[in-house]
């Protein structure tokens, strides 16, 4: 058996397709408390859940966190002897075993020598850090079954005019039953544009997609329905936000979407982030998906108050003109 050699083009793509929402991320600080939340707090939560909704998304439609490079020309594991390999990632084992040919492997460990490793591009460099693990729960049944570890695992991209690092740690697992898949996330993220103060995240939550089709590992997704149900915190500073997430309306999911942000490829669907402070809820904010390629539309309604309508340009500012 050819030995699989690791494709240096895959992370540089993963350190792309990550670093996408990052532009979104730069939101001055607000100067709210704790109890409060201002225009310029709801427009950086709402930016880095899109962010982190892209790297649970991405991964999903993309069969692993690693996969995710797909979307950007990288591939987790290539044989292709004209690719060269990075002398500094290191893949345990190498090849990795694969009993039942689904494409999972039985584990697989891929970490950096030296760590962090950087990568030159031209304008800039990428350092890739931490560990991944991947390993298939079902190692002699073939499947979309699948379960990641994610220990300090991320980037930092410099280039002249900015810079943006993140770094995850926790655990994230894929099951399917027919055309449907189940993925339980648990993941803090470490995120810092421009040398600016840290920003914290925590995502707890189940996505679901239904697919309207066939599902194949490592395949294209078919269009389909997502939920996503649970909790996603937001801490900048000394001001923490938690958020109830619940999807109202399931996100329509259009696989003829090209858009580079797996966010942004519903036309339809609703999720409702329930913020709650001490165990009271402070207010709710309402994000609708309209159309492909076209971020979702927010109205911010605070407690005790009805939404009146769902503003459709999808701009930096949510609608309410105060704090709660």
């Amino acid at each position: 058996m050819e030995c699989p050699r690791i494709r240096w083009q895959m992370f540089v793509g993963l350190a792309t397709a990550l670093t996408v929402a990052a532009c979104d991320n730069s939101t001055a600080p607000g100067g709210a408390g704790a109890s409060t939340m201002s225009q310029a707090d709801v427009a950086e939560a709402v930016a880095g859940f899109e962010d982190d909704a892209d790297v649970s998304l991405g991964a999903l439609f993309s069969g692993s966190t690693m996969g995710m490079a797909n979307s950007t020309g990288g591939l987790a594991l290539s044989r292709d002897p004209g690719i060269p390999s990075l002398a500094c990632i290191v893949v345990e084992p190498n090849p990795p075993e694969d009993p039942d040919g689904d494409g999972i492997p039985t584990r697989l460990s891929v970490h950096f020598d030296p760590d962090p490793c950087e990568i030159g591009l031209g304008r800039g460099t990428v350092s890739l850090s931490g560990s991944l693990g991947i390993f298939d729960p079902t190692p002699e049944t073939a499947g979309y079954d699948i379960v990641e570890e994610l220990t300090n695992f991320g980037f930092k991209l410099s280039l002249a005019e900015r810079s943006y690092m993140v770094v995850r740690s926790g655990r994230r697992s894929v099951s399917q039953e027919g055309s449907v898949l189940t993925a339980d996330e648990l993941l803090e993220g470490l995120h810092v544009v421009n040398g600016e103060r840290e920003k914290h995240s925590r995502v707890d939550w189940t996505l679901r997609f239904e697919g309207e089709s066939t599902i194949g590992y490592l395949q294209p997704l078919p269009s389909g329905a997502l939920t996503i149900n649970g909790s996603w915190a937001w801490t900048a500073g000394d001001r923490e936000r938690v958020f109830g997430v619940e999807t109202v309306t399931p996100l329509q999911y259009d696989a003829t979407c090209a858009d580079v942000r797996p966010i942004h490829r519903f036309t339809a669907g609703e999720i409702h982030k329930v913020l709650m402070v001490n165990g009271q809820t402070r207010g709710t904010l309402i994000l609708v998906w309209t159309g492909c390629g076209e971020r979702p539309a927010r109205t911010f309604v605070p407690s005790g108050d009805q939404p009146t309508d769902h503003p459709t340009d999808g701009g930096d500012q949510p609608t309410d003109g105060g704090t709660i």
